[in-house]
């Protein structure tokens, strides 16, 4: 698998419950415009259970996917319950092994992210993102491309435009090479998106792994991912200080959020695979796996993928660590949030019912 698709292999980012019709996004009685903003979610997908020639798909469990599963980079891009990383890592021995489904969608020259499932015929990603009427016209090209994460052979392709895929709530596109069917919903989004606030502490003695990984549900102040979506946008806020210890006999150091440099860390350095050219034991982020350098600040009016942010120091050897940094993270913040053009490039039609 190329090094660049490493970062770009996802999962669901759980949508939560959607009405089996949503609103109509029609103008109200004031003459307001509908809706600019939709969330569309690939939910599923049926494959068919041989190879066009006829063949399994695989007689030997896909290892070469199970470090991949166990990044950070996926674990950014996937629901975080223990279940779900359970199921992705869990040895598979039948002689007849199903594909492992991706899904990525491209738009406006852009490729939004894509979906991990678990070896299946039947992937179930329920894996949503944002399209807005600002940055899309309607005859614009949408694709929806189903490929096997071992070895990306591909399994479908669907193309329509954006027009289309904003006319009605529910589509089932009908078959195309090995995908049977490809099921997506859509709903309105507010114009405006919500402003959500959270505080909590990142500890310095625990890895960004096992705080992606631990069960749910967290309490408000604890440690936890954030959902965002495309077009979201983001300001964390960092203060506190992490201690680490290193050598024998130990040696001590206290660090901000913004840690050290390469020169000052020298034989200490012990950063995250793909942090390595970040500042050592400092605040760093995957953001819808994109390994991100935070530090006391860090802002994006717009971010580019769905998916989960994740927050921790950048440090692998944290049994002797203590302390921890204090985050505040903004999403859509009113001030960043304006900083979107404001007029929708079309008016989406009104879903009949």
């Amino acid at each position: 698998m190329k090094p660049t698709h490493f970062l770009v292999l996802i999962s669901s980012l759980t949508a939560g419950a959607c009405a089996t019709v949503p609103l109509a996004p029609t103008d109200n009685q004031l003459g307001e415009p509908g809706p600019s903003r939709y969330k569309v979610t690939v939910v599923s997908a049926s494959i068919a259970s041989k190879t066009p020639k006829g063949q399994p798909w695989h007689r030997e469990k896909p290892s070469r996917l199970v470090p991949l599963f166990k990044s950070l980079a996926t674990l950014s891009r996937i629901p975080l319950a223990s279940e779900a990383v359970a199921a992705l890592v869990a040895p598979t021995t039948d002689a007849d092994i199903p594909p492992i489904p991706l899904v990525e969608v491209r738009v406006g020259g852009e490729m939004l992210g894509s979906s991990i499932s678990q070896p299946t015929l039947t992937p179930k990603w329920n894996w949503p993102f944002a399209l807005d009427t600002r940055d899309y016209k309607p005859d614009g090209q949408i694709s929806f491309i189903v490929r096997d994460g071992d070895g990306e052979k591909l399994l479908g392709k669907f193309e329509t435009s954006v027009g289309e895929i904003l006319a009605k709530p529910d589509h089932q596109f009908p078959a195309a090479d090995s995908v049977e069917i490809l099921q997506i919903k859509v709903e309105p989004l507010p114009n405006s998106p919500e402003h959500r606030v959270f505080h909590f502490s990142v500890p310095g003695n625990e890895s960004l792994m096992d705080l992606a990984s631990r069960p749910g549900p967290r309490s408000e102040n604890s440690w936890q991912p954030i959902s965002v979506l495309n077009g979201d946008a983001i300001r964390i806020r960092a203060t506190g200080t992490v201690t680490f210890s290193s050598g024998f006999p130990p040696l001590s150091d206290t660090v901000t959020p913004e840690g050290r440099t390469s020169v000052e860390r020298g034989s200490w350095s012990h950063p995250l695979e793909q942090c390595e050219k970040m500042n050592d034991h400092a605040l760093v982020a995957f953001l819808a796996g994109k390994p991100v350098f935070i530090g006391t600040k860090y802002e994006d009016s717009k971010v580019e993928q769905s998916g989960q942010l994740l927050l921790g120091v950048n440090d692998i050897d944290v049994g002797n660590n203590s302390g921890s940094f204090d985050v505040t993270v903004e999403v859509n913040p009113d001030d960043l949030s304006k900083q979107r053009h404001p007029s929708p490039a079309y008016q989406a039609p009104s879903w009949g019912h």
